[in-house]
């Protein structure tokens, strides 16, 4: 059946190519540097393969029986031809040639993974799954986890405007500031002229020191003092109010968090609020389906480490951990920075978490918000055009129920007695 498939094609014209595309020779490379002008190697490709064509047909003008050892010599130096423009390893090649394929290749950074303004790429990670019960988990099929520089950047102009309005309601016609001085004790400051120390120029520069910046984001907010002992520094203060549940409160344990406020608090707030009812797109490339573009609800991840905090009667159920030793601090190790989606959003987009990458951009308009939130609930998102369901999950169950099933070895011997 394939060998009919194969002659009908080729006598149609259709199976094989007969013309080969060129560059022509004016976009070619050529080398100056030397004594003499040399030109690049797909030159001399080129004249092979123009050679050995030639020859064929020379061959089948004197009825010589050469043809198919020269069908296969072209049939070689098609594939090197194709290996040098790839960037493919081949024993014929003196070079790696163009490199367009592959993930570093040329038409996967170019054309095919375009940036956009407010975007960012980002690594896929697995989901944590460090939770008592499906509702303490951040990442779900309608929230994704989205690192806080990645936010701060897909969001940049509603991230300057909640944190301009953070310290108009904090500092704005403010001429004095209840804070702590360096021994811990409570003290009130003169401020002058507070928002001029809060400009949107200032704001931008902390931002891009955030987003650039990751041994070095718990930077205190200072306080523009204008009385106060010499050379001394006061910052703005922080308080919010643990959440613990009834059953589990620890003795001990202060109900109310203080400490100097940080710009990673700022920001982090600031994020919160401007994501609320808000979708992003993420998309892995090659685009081979819309499959590849998911679109999803955004859950802000920060620290590794989080805790639910009530901050101005405002719950946060995933706020950083933040403690007094932290404050500049090296905090390389302290930040989630890559991309946490659902594992059932995988198959889809053909991803795993091996390294692969992708573009995360926020839709910022209502309609377009109200648009996407109905495609999400549509069967259109859950459907192939194979009429198949999509969103399935069958390497993590089958993990899953490896660990459940799994027999350690200090567990072996109660077993067999």
């Amino acid at each position: 059946m394939r060998i009919r498939y194969i002659k009908h094609n080729f006598e149609k014209g259709r199976m094989f190519i007969n013309k080969y595309i060129v560059i022509p020779p004016f976009y070619r490379d050529v080398n100056t540097s030397g004594k003499y002008t040399g030109v690049g190697q797909v030159n001399t490709l080129y004249v092979n393969l123009l050679t050995m064509c030639a020859t064929l047909r020379e061959n089948n003008d004197y009825g010589l029986s050469m043809a198919d050892t020269t069908c296969a010599q072209i049939q070689n130096k098609l594939v090197t031809l194709y290996d040098w423009f790839c960037g493919n390893k081949n024993p014929g090649l003196d070079n790696s040639g163009a490199g367009l394929a592959g993930k570093v290749g040329l038409i996967r950074r170019a054309n095919m993974s375009y940036t956009s303004d407010y975007s960012s790429r980002l690594v896929l990670s697995a989901p944590e799954l460090k939770a008592e019960s499906l509702d303490d988990l951040m990442v779900n099929l309608d929230k994704s986890a989205a690192p806080l520089a990645a936010v701060t950047a897909s969001f940049y102009p509603f991230m300057l405007f909640n944190i301009r309005k953070f310290f108009e309601s904090e500092l704005l016609n403010a001429t004095s500031y209840e804070t702590y001085d360096s021994q811990g004790n409570p003290i009130t400051v003169e401020l002058t002229n507070p928002m001029m120390s809060f400009t949107d120029d200032i704001i931008k520069d902390q931002l891009k020191k955030f987003i650039y910046s990751y041994d070095n984001r718990f930077l205190p907010v200072r306080l523009p003092v204008s009385n106060g002992p010499k050379d001394s520094i006061f910052y703005m203060w922080f308080k919010a109010e643990r959440w613990q549940d009834p059953k589990d409160a620890k003795e001990g344990v202060e109900p109310i968090l203080q400490r100097p406020l940080t710009w990673v608090d700022v920001i982090y707030q600031a994020a919160v609020k401007s994501t609320k009812d808000k979708k992003i797109s993420f998309t892995r490339f090659p685009y081979d389906s819309y499959f590849n573009t998911i679109y999803t609800g955004i859950e802000v991840a920060s620290t590794k480490e989080t805790e639910p905090l009530y901050i101005n009667g405002e719950f946060y159920k995933f706020y950083p951990k933040i403690r007094q030793e932290d404050i500049l601090a090296p905090s390389g190790q302290k930040f989630v920075d890559t991309m946490q989606i659902c594992n059932l959003y995988l198959k889809g987009m053909g991803a795993d978490y091996d390294g692969d990458t992708g573009v995360m951009k926020g839709s910022f308009f209502k309609e377009s918000n109200e648009e996407l939130a109905g495609f999400v609930d549509s069967k259109a998102n859950y459907i192939n055009a194979g009429c198949e369901n999509i969103r399935v999950s069958s390497n993590e169950s089958i993990q899953a129920l490896y660990n459940f099933t799994k027999v350690l070895d200090s567990d072996f011997k109660k077993l067999s007695d």
